[in-house]
């Protein structure tokens, strides 16, 4: 089976959760996999663990113009989907779906046999309505998120709290498709390439990290409050600090934070578990949260609020500390460092529940045998 993976936006390298899960879904995926991106123009022709790449550039930065050119390459972009003759198309993220919703309609002209998967990492519309996004783009994205899995051979949903969303409000019931992590890619770290990323950003070992692509609304919130909260405490566990990971803060930063910003991806794993606790305070949105699966994988230590760990089967005091609210966040934070061996024994138990159900490969197989048994279905048909 052939598959191609088309996203409309930069997938490789993975600056973001959703980069990330549309690579390692593209990577875990079984057959021969082309991973299609819109980029800045320096997309290798493969990754290192051998995914082919094909990159789109859009010239522009500016985000109007952005999306014009962006229309403008759907026919060219579709001709070369079709180019590649797939058997099956999978079609990656969630603030996309009125775009594919168009672009599934002129690549399925040009491929009528090819098997069709929206791969949602969120329900888009709720994470839009909770933003209170301006009425046209909240109605244009509900059009295009009913459109799409209507449309499609296969519509995925990371939890079952998004696919009962998507159920009540498209009337499709989707298949399961939850976020993962790359388990080995933690399992592999050296304590020589710890200290290596603690000496290449300033770190020593006692930080708090928060990760999460700054701009996006979710985790612009959780970094404000992470803000409110956080004199509290240094004050109760002096040389602590947080490390803010995913872009640059803006403003003057206090002197109790560090900034990596953004780093290669291939140091992510390093500097997680390099970090003391890994936090996710959030408090919107949709989908479930990579950081949380991240943080725990790497075997370190989770404070995170209940609608961040909403979707994942993990439990308060036994794979993480569930706090909401700012003393009671702070509180949860201050007693992870002031009892290490509770904080590193519930953290080995979230490390090994969270390796054995959210690993990549297992995810994705349900999924891709579905998929491959439509193929061969269309193919038996003649369709």
């Amino acid at each position: 089976m052939k598959t191609v993976f088309l996203s409309l936006y930069q997938a490789y390298p993975p600056f973001s959760g959703a980069a990330a899960v549309s690579y390692r879904t593209a990577r875990a995926w079984p057959g021969e996999r082309v991973l299609f991106q819109l980029d800045d123009g320096r997309t290798p022709e493969t990754t290192p663990d051998g995914l082919r790449l094909v990159g789109f550039r859009l010239s522009s930065t500016r985000r109007l113009r952005k999306l014009l050119g962006l229309l403008a390459r759907f026919s060219r972009i579709a001709r070369r989907v079709a180019s590649e003759r797939p058997d099956a198309v999978v079609m990656e993220g969630s603030s996309w779906a009125p775009y594919y919703a168009v672009l599934h309609r002129l690549i399925r002209r040009r491929c009528p046999r090819a098997v069709f998967v929206y791969h949602a990492h969120n329900v888009e519309w709720i994470l839009r309505r909770e933003r209170k996004d301006r009425a046209v783009v909240s109605g244009l994205t509900k059009w295009g998120e009913r459109r799409l899995v209507r449309s499609v051979d296969i519509a995925t949903a990371v939890s079952e709290i998004d696919a009962g969303a998507m159920a009540r409000l498209y009337g499709v019931q989707p298949r399961l498709l939850p976020n993962g992590v790359d388990a080995a890619a933690f399992e592999r770290i050296s304590p020589a390439e710890i200290e290596a990323v603690r000496a290449r950003y300033g770190l020593n070992g006692r930080e708090a990290l928060f990760m999460g692509l700054l701009g996006y609304p979710p985790n612009d919130e959780a970094l404000r409050f992470l803000f409110g909260i956080f004199e509290n405490v240094v004050r109760a566990n002096p040389g602590v600090r947080l490390a803010v990971l995913g872009g640059t803060v803006r403003g003057s930063a206090p002197p109790w934070m560090v900034n990596p910003g953004m780093i290669p991806h291939a140091d992510v794993p390093a500097v997680i578990r390099s970090s003391a606790v890994g936090l996710a305070p959030v408090f919107s949105g949709s989908g479930t949260r990579i950081k949380i699966l991240e943080y725990a994988a790497a075997g370190i230590p989770v404070v995170a609020t209940a609608k961040g760990a909403e979707g994942l089967p993990l439990k308060d005091r036994v794979h993480l500390r569930l706090a909401d609210g700012g003393d009671a966040f702070a509180a949860a934070i201050n007693g992870v460092y002031a009892d290490r061996g509770e904080a590193e024994a519930m953290a080995a138990r979230g490390a090994a529940e969270v390796r054995r159900l959210f690993d990549w490969p297992g995810l994705v197989a349900p999924v891709a045998a579905a998929c491959a048994a439509l193929v061969a279905s269309k193919k038996e048909s003649g369709r």
